[in-house]
């Protein structure tokens, strides 16, 4: 999502992307969807909780006809003039500098001036001031503003988010608010209108729910969210530090997913003087599976930006140690190089999801774990610097089927047909035969050769063998003939009759067969497992 600067504060414009900010937990505006306005002439300079300071008489009118909720909007009616509305936040409500504060408000752009003289965009601005003496209802001072707010396109309603960070006015602390919204733009193309206003302190919205750690730097060398029956820990050993006035203010983890802190704070890197005992260029992190299930893990989300020109331009994203198989510590999984400079060291950095589906294994089991690290190069400065920041790992419940999770729930590192415990046995055999492809001692239950019989003048001989009996096992069991193991064809003559199943004794059932023998010289029987 992308945020345009402006007086060293921000604006985002989410538009029906309302869902990346969570709303304020308790909003400081009365009257915020204007149901109080009892008059079509209101608000004006008289009117309370909001007021209205006008170009010319009638500037700002309360509307009926478009509006978001209930009865009542606000309208500013001349295209050619600037009209703003405002209203004293209520006493006890003052600048704290620890927080961020969010505006939200929605609005509208509709009947289009007939004027062509009437050119301009229909802009808004959301203005703050404040007293300077510490008294409610006295003289407010202007102190920011945010500029350019303007829906997507007009004719429908949409929601503007703002934020003020109170760092940024901390020469104002313990002083009351005004909040005002001004239609910024004279001889402008549409009618503004405003409904539904929300003023409070930020707080991030709760993470998607495949986002199963994350990391934005408020925690220092902690997980800053991690969902339930997950662990992890960041690891700056190898980066430079955490800055504390740097970070990207998207508010997302990588591109899309919500839930990362738009507090100011990253972990910063650059190459350093001796990059090869003393490492300030990697930050690593964590995640540990204790949900008592396995865990699939899909892509890794984050946020990184060189500051200035001769800041790191590349990034790695390497596998560093853990549980995870077929895959060598350290190893590269992804990269991206010659990102241009954000030329400052907080704002809009570069988003990126990278998925994990690549790897030869990306499954945890219960209590394992998973260490990455994010490594940034190719400075032409030693000491100028780049930073991490919104780091997440998504994922989710594993839900394979099978050997696939049987493989998982056994940790197995080889493939089906591979012998993970060097017993001669492949995986996929000791899957369908009830084997441990962990022990090689314990090979299952293999087929055997039952006692010779007769039954309705032929003579038969038993063929015995065990079958996993559950509906989504993904195999297929048939029992192929050769009369000759040089140069024979193994097949099905249709001769071999299936006379019966015993009732399934946990995940097995025993199955036997009759294998007429009359006019066979010889013939070898073989038990023919396959994976669908």
């Amino acid at each position: 999502m992308k945020a345009y600067k402006f007086a060293g504060l921000f604006v985002i414009l989410t538009g029906f992307m309302a869902s990346s900010y969570s709303a304020v937990v308790t909003n400081w505006v009365q009257d915020s969807d204007f149901e109080l306005l009892s008059l079509s002439t209101a608000p004006n300079v008289n009117t309370s909780p909001w007021v209205a300071q006008e170009s010319s008489a009638f500037g700002v009118q309360r509307e009926d006809v478009f509006v978001h909720s209930g009865t009542n909007a606000v309208a500013y009616q001349y295209y050619f003039n600037t009209d703003q509305i405002y209203q004293f936040l209520p006493e006890g409500l003052t600048i704290d500098s620890s927080v961020i504060y969010e505006a939200r408000f929605w609005m509208r752009l509709d009947e289009k001036s007939t004027n062509v003289a009437h050119t301009n965009e229909s802009l808004v601005q959301v203005m703050i001031s404040t007293t300077t003496n510490g008294v409610h209802g006295s003289t407010y001072v202007w102190k920011t503003s945010e500029y350019g707010l303007i829906p997507s396109a007009p004719y429908q309603w949409e929601e503007m988010v703002v934020h003020f960070r109170g760092s940024d006015l901390s020469d104002r602390e313990g002083e009351y608010i005004r909040l005002a919204i001004k239609n910024s733009n004279a001889g402008c193309e549409y009618r503004v209108f405003i409904d539904d206003v929300q003023f409070g302190v930020y707080t991030p919205d709760t993470p998607d729910s495949n986002v199963l750690i994350g990391y934005y730097g408020a925690g220092g060398g902690t997980n800053d969210y991690t969902a339930a029956g997950i662990g992890g820990a960041v690891f700056l050993d190898k980066a430079y530090q955490l800055n504390a006035n740097g970070g990207s203010d998207d508010g997302t983890f990588g591109s899309t997913n919500v839930g990362a802190s738009l507090e100011y704070s990253a972990y910063e890197v650059r190459i350093g003087s001796d990059p090869v005992s003393n490492i300030n260029q990697q930050v690593g992190f964590k995640i540990v599976n204790n949900t008592g299930a396995p865990l699939q893990l899909d892509s890794i989300s984050f946020d990184y930006a060189p500051w200035w020109a001769e800041s790191p331009q590349d990034v790695d994203l390497l596998y560093t140690w853990g549980s995870l198989g077929g895959i060598s510590n350290d190893a590269v999984i992804n990269s991206t190089s010659g990102m241009v400079n954000l030329g400052a060291n907080k704002g809009d950095y570069y988003d990126f999801d990278w998925s994990l589906t690549g790897l030869p294994d990306r499954v945890l089991a219960d209590g394992e774990t998973a260490a990455f690290a994010l490594k940034a190069s190719n400075a032409s400065g030693i000491w100028a610097s780049g930073a991490f920041d919104n780091i997440a790992i998504l994922g989710g419940a594993y839900e394979g089927a099978g050997y696939e999770a049987w493989a998982v729930e056994k940790d197995l590192i080889g493939g089906p047909t591979d012998d993970d415990d060097g017993d001669g046995i492949d995986n996929l055999t000791e899957y369908a035969q009830n084997g441990d492809p962990n022990n090689a001692a314990d090979t299952g239950t293999s087929p055997a050769m039952g006692m010779s019989l007769t039954a309705d003048g032929t003579n038969w001989i038993e063929y015995v063998y065990l079958k996993r009996v559950s509906s989504d096992n993904g195999l297929t069991y048939a029992l192929v003939q050769n009369q000759d193991l040089v140069s024979g064809t193994w097949t099905n003559h249709g001769d071999i009759v299936e006379v019966g199943e015993s009732a399934p004794a946990g995940d097995f059932s025993t199955v036997t067969n009759h294998v007429p023998t009359d006019g066979k010289a010889q013939e070898f029987i073989r038990l023919l497992i396959e994976a669908q």
